[in-house]
Parts: structure tokens; sequence; C-alpha cells
């Protein structure tokens, strides 16, 4: 996740910083005086292009997203998910948890005098372009929201939208689709809403066999239930951007890859719905990109997620604009 602010600092000066027992990179902007800054986290992320990988890597992955900001004069603030690299804790792949060390981040942030707290924005990548607007719905001050390659979509939607367009790649046919999505989602609320243990197994089992009557054995079923039920997919399918951003009313830029093999086909349009009638909102579909804004083929070898030029070139001058000084 990323934050942006105002600094005063030396132009390049990386600092370590640590908020919340998070730890991460403040880089400040090339010009001296109190400036806009991002804070992000990826991959999960959440506020300028800046990402830590869902499984857990360093925010420094994405290096050439991160500095771009820095040369718009704006000061970014990268960090790692709690129990990764030096930050604290342990490392745990839900959404609630990345709220409140995103918070942590902007909290942190406010407390320098070299950081303008009128002026920081989120930036976050896949996890972290949902934990933005949430981020963002909550506190008014936040100046502008980058979301990148986000799962949008009212409560739940994302998540049975994805797990149906997976199950039609496997070639599940589409009544066996329905069926397994019905059993899953009643399953699902269930265990969210702490329903009683015996209400929760009965579901579970409905979904257990739903899987089976597509022909997996009982031990393929079991396993295809169980990787729904960690807190990362529990999370997820909790969560409800839609909403979030109806509740905002910053500027918000949306982007989305064509090439993206993770989100389910209809993000985009359901983007577009989530922010229809939002005054400042724009989305952005780039051509060929995947899901970490890499280009395809050869011109993404070798090269950090969020490392598309077309990225590169709309990103950074959108974030200066959005959080230039007030005249």
């Amino acid at each position: 996740m990323r934050a942006a602010a105002g600094l005063r600092g030396r132009a390049g000066q990386r600092r370590p910083a640590r908020a919340a027992g998070g730890a991460g990179t403040l880089r400040p902007r090339r010009r001296a005086g109190r400036h806009a800054a991002s804070a992000g986290r990826a991959g999960a992320p959440s506020h300028r292009a800046a990402a830590v990988r869902r499984r857990g890597e360093p925010a420094r992955r994405v290096q050439r997203a991160g500095r771009s900001p820095a040369g718009a004069g704006i000061a970014t603030f990268e960090y790692d998910k709690r129990g990764v690299g030096a930050s604290t804790g342990t490392f745990v792949d839900a959404l609630p948890l990345m709220e409140r060390d995103a918070a942590a981040a902007v909290a942190y942030l406010r407390t320098r005098k070299d950081i303008d707290p009128r002026r920081i924005a989120l930036v976050g990548l896949s996890q972290g372009g949902v934990v933005a607007p949430v981020l963002a719905a909550r506190d008014p001050a936040i100046a502008a929201v980058v979301t990148l390659a986000a799962p949008i979509g009212k409560r739940g939607a994302p998540f049975m939208l994805g797990l149906r367009s997976r199950l039609a790649a496997q070639g599940t046919p589409p009544t066996a689709i329905e069926h397994i999505a019905a059993a899953v989602h009643q399953w699902m609320e269930a265990r969210l809403a702490d329903a009683a243990p015996a209400e929760v197994a009965r579901l579970r089992a409905g979904a257990v066999a739903s899987f089976g009557a597509t022909g997996a054995t009982i031990a393929q079923a079991e396993g295809m239930v169980a990787l729904l039920d960690t807190p990362a997919l529990l999370s997820m399918y909790d969560s409800g951007t839609a909403d979030d951003f109806q509740r905002i009313r910053v500027p918000v830029l949306a982007l989305f890859g064509s090439g993206d093999d993770v989100l389910a086909p209809g993000t985009v349009a359901a983007a577009k719905a989530a922010l229809d009638g939002h005054p400042t909102a724009t989305i952005v579909e780039i051509a060929g990109v995947n899901h970490v804004f890499q280009e395809p083929g050869a011109a993404g070898v070798g090269l950090p997620a969020v490392s598309a030029p077309a990225l590169l070139r709309l990103v950074p001058p959108w974030l200066a604009e959005r959080l230039a000084r007030p005249r």
C-alpha cells in the first residue's frame, strides 16, 4: 500500500519508517518543502502504485512505480504486510487486518511535520485496491484513490463472479455451476455470520456435495471447499467495494488490464456501474497488461510488477494534479 503527502527532505533520500509495528520505506519527493504523499501496499496493496504481493513479498518489489511519484513531486510510503520483511506481527492474509494496517500507515504520515495531512492519497493493487476505497470511505480527509486491478462490486458479487468464471473455464456445465454457487453462497453466509456450528457444518457438507456432483472424488471436493475456507477468501467474499466507492467523493482512478487472468470477466463493467454518477471518477483499461500490470510476452520479461509504460505515464501525473498544493 502507498500513501502520498507533503515532505521536507533532501531529494530522493530514502527513510526507513515504522507505523504501529509495520516497516516500510518513505521516499521524499525531489524538491524541498512540505508536500503531498501517497501510501501504498500491494497485492494486495492499497495506496499509490506500490505493492506487497499477495504471498507476502516486500513492497520493494514494485520499484519503478514506487519511484515515479517522487519524480512527480510526491513523497511515497510503501510498507510490508504484517509478518513480512521487517514488519512485526503474524502474517494473516485477511482484509480487515490490511485495513487496520493501512489506516496505521496514514496515521503515521499525519504525525510527520514534513507531510501535508490534507494531501494524502491511497494506491492499491488487487487486495490493496479493495482496502483503499474502504479506508477512504471511513476517512474523508483522504485526498484521492487509485485502484489497480481491484475486484469491484456489491458484497459477495466479485467473489461469486470469479467462482462462476473459473468453473466455466474448467468445463463445468451451467446447471452444475449454479448448484455449486448456491451451495457455496449459503455456506459462506453462515460461516461469516457465526451461525451455529451444526448449521455451518451442514451447509459446508452441502458445498462439498455440490462439487462432488460434478464427478470430483470426496477428497477432491473436500479440498476445493478447504481452499475457500481461508481468511483471505472469506474476507474477499465479505467485501463490498461498490458500496465503499459510492460513499466517497474524492477523485478516483480505477485501472484494469485487458490481459488480466485473475479478475473475473465483467469486472470492468461492474466498476463502471459502481462508479456511475461519481463526479470525479476515471476508469481506464490498459490494453494487453496482466493482473500486476506487466506487458505481455517478451516486453514484460524481467520487469517488476506495475511496470507497464502506459500505467507509469498515467498514474504519477494524475496524482500530481489531484495532490497539487491548494492555491
